[in-house]
């Protein structure tokens, strides 16, 4: 299994299975992804925070209910279109899960927070487009 991981403003790096995937500051080059995940199964490992605080997500580990850590998303589960161009986004499906215990710089307990997120509207039921 090939790993992926989002990274903001670096050209693509592969390192033993692992890439480090540009994600900001332009649309980024899914044709280099599509080879390095071309064939295998390809996960997301780390989703890089834009903040530049380093709040950096990584596998959920596992705890609670779960018999395990979360699983990891298929790096090429959700591909869209930004400026007629391919890129892709997170599908995160049940059971899907990443997280940072120890961020830098958030809203804790009652403090207000601004979110922002694009979302694709066709997923329906059991996880099926």
């Amino acid at each position: 299994m090939k790993s992926t991981r989002l990274r903001p403003r670096r050209p693509p790096v592969v390192t033993s299975g692992v890439m480090n995937r540009p994600s900001a500051g332009g649309v980024a080059d899914a044709a280099a992804q599509d080879s390095f995940c071309a064939g295998t199964s390809c996960v997301i490992t780390t989703i890089y925070d834009q903040s530049g605080r380093g709040n950096n997500l990584t596998q959920a580990p596992g705890g609670g209910a779960a018999g395990g850590p979360d699983n990891l998303a298929n790096a090429t589960a959700a591909p869209t279109t930004v400026g007629g161009h391919k890129a892709y986004g997170v599908y995160v499906a049940a059971g899907t899960g990443y997280r940072n215990d120890r961020t830098n710089g958030i809203a804790t307990g009652d403090q207000s927070e601004g979110e922002y997120g694009a979302v694709q509207a066709n997923i329906v039921a059991a996880g099926y487009r």
